[in-house]
């Protein structure tokens, strides 16, 4: 009886472990290009709306511009998590003019 309930609480904590790891988790909502006018000149950023779920959760996402077939402007930002979650608009890097035509979001839970 003791190996039975010795064996049933290891499998419980077992799964309950599983368990909070799979609810640590990322969502990429939204992104896009914005041109920018800063009084002097217009600038291209990339953005990305992203929500990370979980105490203990991070998430990594990496923002790239495309600009004259090139992709340009790459930046990480690193995302903590909370329990109800926490979104984050994560920004690449400017690219002075116009002309940005896509950005490409890269992003890992770490």
């Amino acid at each position: 009886m003791k190996k039975l309930l010795v064996t049933l609480t290891v499998m419980g904590i077992m799964v309950g472990s599983l368990a909070t790891l799979s609810s640590a988790s990322h969502k990429v909502n939204d992104s896009g290009v914005s041109n920018i006018y800063n009084g002097s000149y217009y600038y291209d950023r990339g953005w990305a709306s992203v929500k990370v779920t979980g105490a203990n959760a991070k998430a990594s996402v990496v923002l790239y511009l495309h600009k004259n077939g090139e992709w340009k402007a790459r930046k990480q930002t690193i995302c903590k998590g909370s329990k109800k979650g926490l979104t984050y608009t994560c920004y690449s890097e400017t690219i002075q003019g116009k002309g940005s035509d896509a950005v490409a979001v890269i992003s890992a839970d770490i």
